[in-house]
């Protein structure tokens, strides 16, 4: 029986240690409210979580931008906020990455969704924000 206890207790002590971290926080970086949140863990750790960040109030219209937060060390800690699409007024929403497998450069598998040994997401990433500011720079 005593060694029932122990177990329990050692649950006990495990539960009470871990620890919660809000990413997007209400009234961040000048934003009302984040929501429909989303999260990646690429090959090497890192984790790339997105969420919709809504300027002036929760409302589903008005000025949505796309923002990311990267930790590299297992959520502990997050960088700041980068804004990866911005179009005014307009809405820019629902962050849906898709992680895929490489073989050699070429994507073996597309729309592979929630599979975290399927990423190297990190290059693509920036090449995709890349382009799409070129795009919409022009």
């Amino acid at each position: 029986m005593s060694l029932i206890l122990l177990i329990q207790s050692g649950l006990f002590v495990q539960a009470q240690e871990e620890k919660t971290t809000d990413i997007f926080q209400k009234g961040q970086d000048g934003y009302a409210c984040f929501r429909i949140p989303a999260i990646v863990k690429s090959k090497n750790g890192t984790l790339l979580a997105f969420a919709e960040a809504r300027k002036n109030s929760c409302s589903d219209t008005g000025n949505i931008d796309l923002v990311l937060k990267r930790s590299e060390d297992g959520g502990k800690n997050w960088s700041s906020t980068i804004t990866i699409w911005d179009d005014g007024d307009n809405v820019c929403g629902n962050p849906a990455p898709v992680l895929y497998r490489m073989n050699g450069d070429k994507p073996e598998e597309e729309n592979v969704s929630g599979k975290p040994e399927y990423t190297h997401i990190e290059n693509e990433l920036q090449e995709l924000i890349q382009e799409y500011k070129n795009f919409h720079h022009k």
